[in-house]
């Protein structure tokens, strides 16, 4: 789970922006939107929502863009897109940016942060936390004088066998000998391992992340020293860190694995939508290029789902290994009748809805933290908010999915829905740079009119209405 993040000299972000999900321990109502993160010797109170209100232009999308652009570059992700998210403070180009995020994968405590200057990684390190103590498990940082990283970490490679080898030579005919042996080669070993990755440290290119490297060893299913300690810090940005941006979609879930409880879901949101179904069809309709490129995905996955021309397709193998593709059609009951849609033919609010749900799938049993720009985008007010307490009203102790959201929607803003500390606020400063802060800054009220009072412009964050 995401604990904190901060960011700054990012687009319209200039001093450091903290968006903080540690819970007010004070504050009692709703105590199932807290989650107890960490181990025995490790403990936080996490938030499981965050939702980021704020006027238009006033940069709250800027944070979730900064988050986004930020695991790109923990993913080594080169599309266009990615790439286009980057722009650093207006007056302030030529200096660096800084991301910094402090997180829980399973029991474990990480904090990871880097800088960025024009297209370079300047500063690099990842920390994890074990018996309250904070150990360095690597950090590298550019010279500029000398052009080369500086490195250091807790697995301090050792070079110089020399005491060992003596120690060996006077015991060889004593009895312990066969245990100073495996001794000896435990430590070969491991000073074989820090050596490497000492080395990988190093010479990582300058444009990109070390985390990227172990995410690449990782998935490549290649033994490496830091393996067993980084794995969780590895699947917290490539698989349990999602962002989505407006025109996004979250065409990666493959509906048909959970069709029951989607309808069921449908129907509960007042949808027309009877269910989902996949048909056959030909891959004739698609480019070579892009089955091509399903090919070589399917390598690794057993299906895979993707957008094309305004719908969605799932692609699989069949027996033969080639590659077949299904279309995804709702289908409605018009006078008793069942019509098939292509998702094209439905409404935007409609195709928002379906994008949406498979996150209250996820969300059951999972530790994904969701991170959405626009939420209630093409949404019913009424929509929007059963969809947050959908969200909310899951009390299993193994759920530990957060949902992070920027959203215009006042209707959110019920005590009765969430959480003071669970409300943030975005507001342009005169120098146009965005500033964040909590409804828990105010200390209202538990009974406070929390809608009211934010409309009424307590707390700012709204548009500044002149007369004309």
């Amino acid at each position: 789970m995401l604990a904190y993040f901060t960011v700054d000299n990012f687009r319209s972000i200039n001093e450091p922006v903290e968006l903080d999900l540690r819970a007010n321990n004070y504050l009692k109502k709703h105590k199932n939107h807290v989650k107890l993160c960490g181990s025995a010797d490790h403990k936080t109170n996490v938030l499981r929502t965050a939702l980021l209100y704020g006027a238009n232009a006033s940069g709250k999308s800027n944070i979730i863009k900064a988050i986004t652009y930020a695991v790109g570059l923990v993913r080594n992700d080169d599309s266009k897109s990615f790439a286009d998210l980057y722009e650093p403070f207006k007056t302030r180009i030529n200096e660096p940016s800084n991301f910094y995020f402090e997180f829980f994968s399973g029991d474990f405590f990480y904090r990871f942060g880097f800088t960025v200057k024009r297209g370079n990684i300047i500063k690099e390190e990842l920390h994890y936390s074990f018996k309250q103590k904070s150990i360095e498990l690597y950090k590298r940082e550019y010279d500029e004088d000398k052009k080369s990283y500086s490195i250091h970490s807790s697995l301090a490679p050792v070079h110089d066998f020399t005491a060992i080898r003596k120690e060996q030579t006077t015991l060889d005919k004593k009895s312990d000998a066969i245990e100073l042996n495996e001794e000896l080669k435990g430590y070969e070993e491991y000073i074989q391992k820090t050596v490497e990755f000492s080395a990988l440290l190093r010479f990582t290119p300058n444009n990109e992340l070390f985390m990227s490297k172990l995410i690449e060893i990782l998935k490549d299913n290649k033994e490496f020293i830091l393996n067993d300690i980084a794995e969780p810090a590895c699947n917290f940005f490539s698989y349990q860190l999602l962002t989505i941006l407006p025109e996004q979609r979250m065409s990666v879930f493959d509906w048909s694995d959970d069709n029951d409880s989607l309808e069921k879901r449908l129907k509960s949101f007042d949808s027309s939508i009877d269910r989902v179904v996949y048909s056959n069809i030909s891959t004739e309709r698609f480019p070579e290029t892009l089955i091509n490129n399903v090919r070589r995905s399917l390598a690794s996955k057993e299906k895979i789902s993707l957008d094309y021309k305004k719908n969605l397709y799932s692609f699989s193998l069949d027996e033969n290994g080639e590659v077949q593709a299904k279309i995804v059609n709702t289908v409605h009951v018009i006078d008793g009748k069942e019509i098939s849609f292509s998702l094209a033919d439905e409404s935007d609010g409609t195709i928002r809805l379906l994008d949406l749900l498979p996150i209250l799938y996820f969300a059951k049993n999972s530790e994904v933290t969701f991170v959405i720009d626009e939420l209630d985008r093409s949404l019913h007010p009424l929509l929007a908010k059963r969809y947050m307490s959908s969200f909310l009203d899951n009390k299993s102790e193994n759920c530990k999915s957060q949902l992070v959201i920027t959203t215009h929607e006042a209707e959110l803003l019920d005590n009765e829905l969430v959480r003071r500390d669970e409300i943030f606020f975005t507001q342009k400063e005169t120098d146009s740079a965005t500033k964040l802060y909590s409804l828990d800054d105010y200390s209202e009220r538990y009974d406070k009119d929390i809608h009211k009072a934010y409309l009424s412009g307590k707390y700012g964050a709204i548009p500044n209405l002149l007369s004309c």
